[in-house]
């Protein structure tokens, strides 16, 4: 399933469909219960798509917040004390971390 919704991720048309089905509160559970480092990419990368490929900026928000609500942000700050060997992680952690914190801004 994870995989499916990083490669759906890409297109920005699908990214519009794929809010209807709440997938981000299923992935953050995935997330947070994964100990495989492939996992972890993956859905790390699926989230950076949502965000990124997004065309609507209200769809960008919402996907922002959905994460926020679900703490992807505190599991982010978790990860991003640990140590990767796949620099993808990294850059993924520290892009969710910065667009996380800005939404979180923009929410006040």
């Amino acid at each position: 399933m994870v995989f499916c919704m990083w490669l759906l991720a890409f297109s920005s048309q699908l990214c519009e469909q794929l809010r209807r089905y709440n997938v981000v509160p299923a992935l953050s559970d995935i997330l947070q219960e994964s100990v495989k480092e492939k996992v972890t990419r993956i859905i790390l990368a699926a989230f950076r798509n949502l965000l990124e490929k997004s065309a609507d900026r209200e769809t960008r928000q919402e996907y922002a917040l959905a994460m926020i609500q679900c703490k992807v942000l505190k599991q982010l700050e978790n990860l991003d004390q640990q140590k990767y060997d796949d620099e993808d992680i990294t850059e993924d952690i520290k892009f969710l971390l910065e667009s996380l914190g800005e939404s979180v801004q923009d929410l006040r």
